[in-house]
């Protein structure tokens, strides 16, 4: 009977033991799911905490915004020429197609104009404006046709234009009237844009292997070069009395250019003075 109650005794004891390990586990289990819970709650602020503190992660987030959406080459070249507000592009010469890969957007510009080219008459060549002989009696001269915008649209900052190249080199250099209309249409624009602005300042960016005719735009009015890319500041006070000058040598130049009444300058147009 003794041994009956002892094992009994045995057993219930061994049963509290097994009944306690079996609550610790689950208070172990428990107190676990807790301390993950917790882990993965503030995961994210430290992980974002280390974002705001590594210095790698400085630069990311207090970079300021970029001033243009799409930076196109010349505008990464011209960049730091230009005064500190929103610009007017104007576009020579660009075809349809092309006008993405040149055109720039964003904060820092305010209008994209294409300027488009009236074909040249097939009576514009290069004999005919530089004969070899002039009949100053009757001096005959075919026309360029130059563009003509009005309004804001002949207000630049800066003026890009596709020159074209084929058949030029170095050595030889290039006689095409398709290359100075131009050039001639780049510097009546550039002209116009500086006659209604308080800075005349405007830049005209070349893109082209052979770049612009240094007739028109001097050597010493570039202000940088990288690869086809040319940059001028063209003097504007010059670049106007070249274009009172005639086209060519088909025709005489008369003794003095009357002012108002430039080839550039619209017939509407009231007469605008400038030193």
């Amino acid at each position: 009977k003794y041994e009956s109650v002892k094992e009994r005794d045995l057993k219930m004891g061994s049963k509290t033991q097994n009944s306690r390990g079996k609550i610790f586990m689950v208070y172990l289990i428990l107190i676990s799911f807790s301390l993950l819970g917790l882990i993965l709650a503030f995961k994210p602020l430290f992980v974002l905490n280390e974002i705001i503190t590594s210095p790698s992660s400085d630069l990311r987030i207090d970079l300021p915004s970029p001033q243009v959406n799409n930076n196109p080459r010349w505008l990464r070249l011209v960049r730091n020429y230009l005064p500190e507000k929103r610009i007017r592009v104007g576009f020579l010469n660009i075809d349809e197609q092309d006008r993405e890969i040149y055109e720039a957007s964003g904060p820092l510009i305010l209008k994209n104009v294409h300027v488009s080219l009236d074909p040249l008459p097939e009576s514009v060549t290069w004999k005919s404006l530089f004969p070899e002989w002039i009949d100053e009696e009757v001096a005959s001269c075919p026309k360029i046709p130059l563009p003509k915008p009005e309004g804001s649209d002949a207000d630049m900052d800066v003026i890009v234009a596709k020159v074209p190249c084929d058949g030029w080199s170095e050595n030889k250099g290039l006689r095409d009237v398709y290359r100075l209309q131009v050039n001639l249409a780049a510097a009546n624009l550039a002209v116009k844009s500086g006659l209604r602005k308080v800075d005349p300042t405007v830049y005209v960016v070349f893109i082209g292997s052979c770049g612009p005719m240094h007739e028109i735009f001097k050597c010493d009015e570039r202000v940088r070069r990288v690869e086809d890319y040319w940059v001028y500041k063209p003097n504007l006070s010059r670049l106007k009395q070249k274009l009172l000058m005639p086209v060519g040598s088909c025709h005489v130049a008369s003794p003095f250019a009357q002012l108002g009444e430039e080839a550039w300058r619209p017939k509407n147009e009231d007469n605008i003075t400038s030193e």
